[in-house]
């Protein structure tokens, strides 16, 4: 009987041996399966990440073309704007006031100068010279017509004293000389 019963005992821990090997079978295969799930959910998430990055990018890119068309668009308007200023300023200016804001608005932007500087009260180089030049421009302009631009009506202009026009317009006169000289010297 003794024989048996170790026999038994044997079969018994050779089941539960087995029931145990089973079961880390499971175990591992259930592991295997979690990790192959696992990988998918990461290579899942990698992916809508990437799809998310990606579209990030391409509405990224949306906004600054739509940036750059805008910029084109406020460019050619300035360029249009510009020409305008430039066909006035070349025509034979019937109508002074048109014609000496035009000049003005281009000189400002030909200098880049803020807009209303020529105007203004400021004294900062180089806005008095380029101020003075175009007084002198606006001077030359209408000095043969019937009623030509009056140093008077230069400063009015100006928002300056007369006296100050004549002075501006000696020196814009004497820049413009000496600059020839130099010319003619290179």
């Amino acid at each position: 009987m003794i024989q048996v019963r170790e026999h038994f005992d044997t079969v018994d821990d050779l089941m539960e041996h087995y029931k145990q090997i089973m079961k880390r079978t499971k175990e591992r295969e259930d592991t295997a399966l979690i990790k192959s799930i696992n990988l998918q959910e990461l290579k899942i998430k990698e992916e809508e990440r990437r799809l998310q990055e990606e579209a990030k990018r391409e509405e990224e890119e949306k906004v600054r073309l739509a940036q750059l068309d805008r910029e084109k668009s406020i460019q050619a308007k300035k360029d249009e704007h510009i020409e305008k200023l430039r066909s006035i300023v070349a025509s034979d200016g019937r109508d002074r006031a048109t014609w000496c804001n035009s000049l003005l608005e281009l000189v400002e932007i030909d200098n880049h100068i803020p807009k209303g500087s020529l105007k203004s009260e400021t004294r900062v180089h180089p806005i008095p010279q380029i101020r003075q030049e175009a007084m002198l421009r606006i001077h030359e302009k209408f000095k043969d017509r019937p009623i030509p631009a009056s140093t008077p009506w230069i400063a009015k202009f100006f928002n300056r004293d007369h006296t100050t026009v004549i002075h501006g317009l000696r020196k814009a006169l004497a820049a413009r000389t000496q600059n020839e000289d130099h010319e003619h010297q290179s």
